[in-house]
């Protein structure tokens, strides 16, 4: 192997840790050591250097800075689909619209993921109001499946906003990747067609998989369900405590909480229902936080409403 071919595979391998080491700072908001990796970086002469500092930048609402950083970056890696994406999210946020599209398609144009490229694009014409256009940006076969549900939701939301119901809920009804906002999407355009029944089934799939599902999603359950079956309440019910030994693999972690909703006659009943069993063998003083009404549900879903969910810290 010829000694420049060696010397450059190091080159590369130590800017490599560089650039993961770089990154890894920048998720636990250590900045002042992210940006002095950085630094490294650019003696090396590794793109990541200018995208770390824009990150930086951007993190404290330097905005314009980043955009300076990001076209420095540019002159030296003109076709770097990295340093593309994120100068057209900045161009975004500073509401530079036409510039953010331009610097997007260049990006898709050197290889940068078209699903994601897109959905991007379909957030800029939909911040303009431009719909249709912003519809038609939006991929409708999505395989990419770290952006495919937010783009399911994102299709949906401009359907409705184009007041296309009935497309909507066929393509809600075609999708497996639909979240809690896209129920609600979905229950909204149900409701619009005039198909209460429907309309419930899709509020009930949101509160189910949202524990945070605000008043509105309520406030449609009751005006789209017949008044005689909504004699129970849901509750939405939380427990924290200690750990009593954290296992050998989460050392750190302190303690846990369990969270849950549940259908009930009254509290009391609620809380007799769920008592976060599950998580008392492993925390110790486990005491009840919160029991909290979020209004009349239907009878017949009475119990455990969804899964519980744990959080540790």
């Amino acid at each position: 192997m010829e000694i420049d071919t060696v010397f450059g595979w190091i080159d590369r391998w130590r800017s490599g840790r560089l650039y993961i080491r770089a990154r890894a700072f920048l998720a636990q908001a250590r900045y002042e050591q992210a940006l002095q990796l950085a630094t490294r970086l650019r003696r090396i002469g590794h793109f990541g250097a200018w995208e770390i500092e824009a990150l930086v930048h951007r993190t404290n609402d330097r905005l314009d800075q980043a955009t300076e950083t990001l076209l420095e970056g540019l002159r030296i890696f003109p076709a770097n689909q990295v340093l593309q994406n994120l100068l057209g999210l900045t161009y975004f946020h500073l509401g530079r619209f036409e510039e953010a599209e331009q610097t997007l398609e260049c990006a898709r144009q050197n290889g940068s993921d078209p699903d994601w490229v897109g959905y991007q694009v379909a957030l800029i014409r939909q911040r303009q109001q431009r719909y249709e256009e912003a519809l038609h940006a939006c991929p409708s076969r999505p395989v990419n499946p770290e952006v495919r549900t937010e783009i399911v939701e994102m299709r949906l939301r401009l359907l409705l906003q184009l007041q296309r119901y009935e497309e909507l809920v066929q393509e809600l009804g075609a999708t497996s990747e639909a979240n809690s906002q896209s129920h609600w999407l979905g229950a909204q355009a149900y409701k619009m067609l005039g198909r209460d029944a429907q309309a419930q089934e899709q509020v009930l799939l949101a509160l189910k998989s949202d524990f945070s599902a605000g008043p509105e999603i309520q406030a449609l359950l009751e005006e789209v369900s017949d008044p005689v079956s909504l004699t129970c309440r849901r509750y939405a019910i939380r427990y924290e405590g200690r750990f009593r030994k954290p296992p050998r693999r989460m050392r750190r972690i302190r303690g846990g909480i369990a969270m849950a909703q549940v259908v009930a006659d009254n509290q009391a009943e609620a809380v007799a229902l769920y008592k976060g069993a599950e998580m008392t063998e492993i925390v110790r003083d486990f005491s009840l936080q919160r029991c909290e009404d979020r209004g009349p549900f239907p009878a017949e879903l009475k119990g455990l409403f969804g899964s519980p969910r744990h959080i540790f810290y």
